[in-house]
């Protein structure tokens, strides 16, 4: 309380030098400002995040938060009746056991704000067959949208002009379509057991996708992963081609196909995006209420998370183990299946052990293991593990 009102006194001096933009970073926080809510990550210690919200430059309302690791604050919660007054907004990190700015000022007006963001998966792979570079084009401005990774369907034996005559019966790609053959391809760079998203492009075929995409589908496991059909094509749509997709990739989820080619602008593809959910794959977070304090942990988007996320609530007696990990059995098993094993934990990460079935969240580092499946990292509170034991709630976050 003391801290709180010490930092309230300190506002105008700091709303001052804020005006005349005399912040100097000291360390290594990052700041995101939306709509709705102001986000700190990476605060040390003593950290407060302060909201002041102004309308034509007089203060109306503000609001300190105090935390460490990620601080958020609900300022359209905690100072909604100024909200209704305001037009601008400020904010800074302050450290108030130093009295050390931690980022320069943000100053915005509210109106120009983003909204508030949503996450995309950690694993998204755009990958792509073009023969023309029509469909590379269109690939990249696709893989700057969604993030993640991208790498290409190559074909071992490249295709010439010839072979894409399309007048021509007997050109190769006629060829091959007519025959539903399935022409060789480069190993690809990537692991793509390692993605949960697969933004698959190509160019259109006579109404449908290449044969060396049939070849990708054919030679890897896609099993439960999400794959976003795109095409270039002049004039034919993408949808004749889509049922092959998902004949091809019957446990695999195949939403609706884009159709562009290589002007197509950054507004069509965010939103295709948007109407396929893309950006609705957020990260579940989970939360552990411990006794000195919340320990907030990130999920990851594999099955074994998505199903523990399932079971929360949870009420899970924590135990020390080998003075590495704390470690907990969950009420019931947590399927597992569907999920790559093994990883070498870092202190912050949160596994379960297969052999065994229980969580284990470490403290400390450890050795690579088959057995272990990753589940999360905590992303604040990782000091409390130490101390945690006896039963703790778990519940979404």
């Amino acid at each position: 309380m003391k801290m709180r009102k010490y930092a309230a006194l300190l506002l105008p001096l700091l709303l001052m030098l804020c005006s005349v933009n005399s912040f100097v970073a000291a360390a290594e926080p990052a700041l995101t400002v939306t709509k709705s809510a102001a986000y700190a990550t990476d605060c040390p210690a003593n950290s407060n995040l302060i909201v002041a919200l102004y309308q034509n430059e007089r203060l109306v309302g503000t609001k300190i938060y105090i935390g460490t690791g990620t601080i958020q604050g609900n300022y359209t919660q905690d100072l909604e009746e100024a909200l209704t007054h305001s037009d601008s907004i400020k904010t800074f990190l302050w450290d108030i056991s130093t009295l050390t700015p931690l980022i320069p000022c943000f100053s915005s007006r509210i109106a120009d704000l983003p909204e508030e963001p949503t996450e995309k998966p950690e694993r998204v792979l755009t990958l792509f067959f073009s023969c023309t570079g029509n469909t590379h084009t269109l690939a990249e401005k696709i893989h700057t949208a969604a993030g993640g990774d991208m790498a290409e369907i190559i074909p071992a034996e490249p295709y010439t002009s010839a072979d894409l005559n399309y007048n021509d019966n007997s050109c190769r790609a006629n060829q091959e379509l007519n025959s539903d053959a399935r022409p060789a391809i480069e190993p690809l760079e990537v692991d793509v057991t390692q993605y949960d998203v697969i933004l698959l492009g190509y160019p259109i075929w006579w109404g449908q996708c290449p044969p060396v995409v049939r070849t990708f589908l054919d030679s890897y496991d896609l099993s439960g992963k999400t794959i976003l059909p795109f095409c270039t094509s002049g004039s034919t749509g993408i949808s004749g081609s889509l049922s092959k997709i998902r004949e091809l990739a019957p446990d695999s989820t195949v939403t609706d196909g884009f159709r562009g080619t290589s002007s197509t602008g950054t507004a069509q593809i965010d939103e295709w995006l948007r109407d396929n959910h893309f950006t609705e794959a957020v990260f579940m977070r989970m939360k552990l209420a411990a006794a000195n304090g919340d320990i907030i942990v990130k999920l990851e988007q594999n099955n074994a998370a998505k199903n523990l996320a399932a079971m929360l609530p949870l009420d899970l007696n924590f135990s020390d183990y080998n003075n590495t990990e704390k470690i907990a059995y969950p009420p019931e098993e947590i399927d597992i299946s569907n999920t790559t094993p093994g990883t070498a934990p870092k202190a912050g990460d949160l596994t379960i052990y297969a052999p065994w079935g229980n969580l284990a969240l470490f403290y400390k580092d450890w050795s690579y293991s088959s057995s272990l499946i990753p589940l999360g990292r905590i992303e604040s509170g990782a000091e409390r593990i130490p101390a945690l034991d006896g039963t703790i709630r778990a519940e979404a976050y």
